[in-house]
């Protein structure tokens, strides 16, 4: 976006002058008795100037009252209680015809003096929000119609309005190119971490090295140390994991490498336990159970928590420690049997009945399962065998996640694999931050496009 556009946006000069929308506004009050026969589309105005869009498409039977507003395209719909957070904006065409309670204001515009579009931008501005916020700071403070028609904005004439609208129509629509660009470049990225773990795990990322002990004998050994814990009774004896099939398998993996199951390479894992806690997070130095929201994004968020009774004693066999490889059992569709591993942490925290502790076999390397655990073929396991009868709320058991099947590499493999994951996505992070910063500057160029046209006039009025 050049910013020499910008600089060119029509202001109005200093002969302009504020008038009140009482002016070119007035107020359309057209109802109507809802049948209960009849679907009728109801629409909102969203916070933030985000304009008006449809809510739903409603039978009348479930409208409760029976007396709407019904509106039509090109209205200037104010929404009574949600106008202190930008809560009005134009009704679309698609929307004529759509009904909306007396809780919203609905005004016509005189566009012989004032033009729509000129409106639009005036209230994309902090014009009229700025004095909108000034009739109250309260949760329940309401704008009235006669306090909403007070409202003083820029005015000039038509004809200048028309050069404005058409200078701020040409810098929104090269700003609407650029998110476009932005959400595309975004959407790539996204792609390319996909890409990047994807092909860590199949054993394409890097060369493989014929020196490396191969993945069997590596499976081998982790089994030889647990038959070596059992026989200690250091760890309890398990049923046998059934050997993978050939329809398990996904795909092929490189010559050292072997697929196996998770279970083969856990060592014993453990769940917390189901406790009655505060709903506020967990304050230091006192204890919480972590939510399954703790461990959606790959990443663990110790301020997810509920805090735990002062009464109740933390067992301290469930606390949460670094380095700790945990996993949901219940979650949403989307997010079930997503795991984290635990960095520092300052917070007392316990596991819940929904997150599993995995301990792994010495030669396994966490980071490694971890991605394993977050590739594609596993989401797509994961969601085939989760229970539950709503998206919102999935189940998986141990077994389940025993059952995963896992393309396991030798042991230098897996680190170099997780390394070398490391530093390509944290050049994503980096690309994704610069992204950010300028989808950031474009927002504020356009915002100070849209103060500078109004400028002068609201300042002298100010003044």
């Amino acid at each position: 976006m050049q910013l020499e556009l910008y600089n060119q946006a029509i202001a109005p000069d200093e002969a302009g002058q504020r008038q009140p929308l009482s002016k070119f506004l007035t107020q359309r009050k057209v109802f109507i008795t809802i049948d209960d026969t009849t679907e009728y589309k109801r629409c909102r105005v969203q916070s933030n100037r985000k304009g008006v869009v449809l809510r739903d498409i409603a039978k009348g039977a479930a409208i409760n009252t029976k007396k709407q507003q019904l509106c039509q395209p090109g209205d200037f719909l104010v929404a009574e209680i949600d106008a202190k957070v930008g809560g009005y904006g134009f009704v679309p065409a698609e929307l004529d015809g759509a009904i909306v309670s007396s809780h919203y204001y609905l005004f016509e515009v005189d566009e012989a003096q004032l033009l729509s579009r000129y409106l639009y931008y005036l209230a994309q501005s902090d014009i009229i929000q700025s004095q909108i916020s000034s009739q109250g700071s309260t949760n329940y403070a309401a704008i009235r119609p006669k306090e909403f028609l007070a409202i003083e904005i820029p005015y000039v004439e038509p004809e200048e309005q028309r050069a404005i609208v058409a200078r701020l129509d040409a810098l929104t629509l090269e700003s609407d190119e650029f998110g476009q660009e932005a959400a595309h470049q975004t959407t790539l990225l996204t792609r390319l971490r996909e890409a990047i773990l994807r092909e860590a795990v199949q054993g394409r990322l890097l060369p493989q090295d014929p020196t490396d002990e191969p993945a069997p004998a590596l499976l081998a050994r982790i089994r030889a140390e647990k038959h070596h814990l059992i026989k200690e009774k250091k760890l309890r004896a398990e049923k046998p994991l059934p050997p993978l099939s050939d329809a398990e398998v996904p795909y092929g993996v490189p010559e050292g490498w072997v697929w196996c199951r998770l279970g083969q390479l856990v060592l014993k894992s453990e769940a917390g336990k189901s406790l009655t806690c505060y709903p506020y997070p967990a304050s230091y130095p006192k204890w919480g159970i972590i939510k399954v929201s703790a461990m959606s994004w790959g990443t663990f968020d110790e301020t997810e928590s509920k805090e735990l009774p002062e009464e109740v004693t933390p067992e301290l066999a469930y606390q949460i420690m670094p380095g700790d490889y945990l996993i949901s059992r219940a979650n949403t569709g989307e997010l079930i049997g997503r795991s984290v591993l635990v960095g520092e942490i300052k917070a007392n925290l316990l596991l819940s009945d929904k997150s599993i502790r995995m301990i792994f076999a010495e030669d396994v390397n966490k980071e490694y399962i971890s991605l394993c655990n977050a590739a594609e073929y596993t989401r797509t396991y994961y969601k085939s065998v989760a229970t539950g009868t709503s998206d919102s709320m999935k189940n998986l058991s141990r077994e389940q996640m025993y059952a995963l099947a896992i393309p396991l590499p030798p042991l230098a493999e897996q680190r170099r694999i997780v390394a070398k994951v490391a530093e390509l996505l944290a050049h994503c992070t980096e690309l994704e931050a610069e992204l950010g910063q300028a989808r950031a500057a474009a927002s504020a160029l356009h915002a100070a496009a849209l103060r500078e046209a109004f400028r002068p006039v609201a300042v002298a009025a100010v003044a």
